[in-house]
């Protein structure tokens, strides 16, 4: 029986440091690989460089990260993304930036303290109805849903966005 070793797992994470002195930059694909870069760059003077989202398991939340987030803590976010938290740390980096610059622990708790309805602003005015309100299904078409979703989006109760094709609504956006 042979014992044939699985190939490692794929980064979630593949950044390029771009340094502005025209030196060459370099990928990285882990905290060890930029530990490595940055101590490389450090023993040439490089003090400035960009860096790029080359691969990411959430793309547009790691380009946001970029601006928001320490390279150190970009790798460690990467790992805390799933499809459950996704949406709101997406809101916070979109509505935050640059306000805060923020690590991944702070981050994430940011985003699960937020709470997401998943639907638009007249989908989530029409659960509000049916959630508080005994409202008789002759009356019901009465309310205009979309009407109460844009004053509760105008008034600030509420934000919208939209996060890889689904909308969402921040029913605590001012906390």
């Amino acid at each position: 029986m042979s014992h044939a070793t699985l190939p490692a797992p794929a980064p979630s994470l593949v950044l390029f440091l771009h340094p502005y002195d025209g030196s060459p930059g370099a990928y990285v694909h882990d905290t060890d690989e930029l530990r490595a870069v940055l101590d490389r760059f450090a023993a040439r003077g490089t003090e400035e460089w960009e860096t790029q989202v080359i691969d990411a398991e959430h793309p547009r939340i790691m380009q946001l990260a970029v601006k928001a987030t320490p390279e150190q803590e970009m790798f460690e976010l990467a790992d805390m993304l799933d499809d459950r938290n996704a949406p709101a740390v997406f809101y916070i980096l979109d509505n935050r930036y640059p306000r805060c610059v923020l690590d991944a622990n702070d981050l994430v708790r940011r985003a699960d303290d937020l709470c997401l309805f998943e639907g638009t602003a007249e989908d989530y005015a029409d659960s509000i109805l049916d959630d508080l309100y005994d409202i008789p299904p002759a009356l019901r078409s009465y309310f205009d849903c979309e009407a109460l979703g844009r004053d509760l989006e105008i008034g600030g109760d509420i934000a919208t966005f939209t996060y890889e094709g689904c909308c969402y609504v921040v029913t605590n956006p001012n906390d």
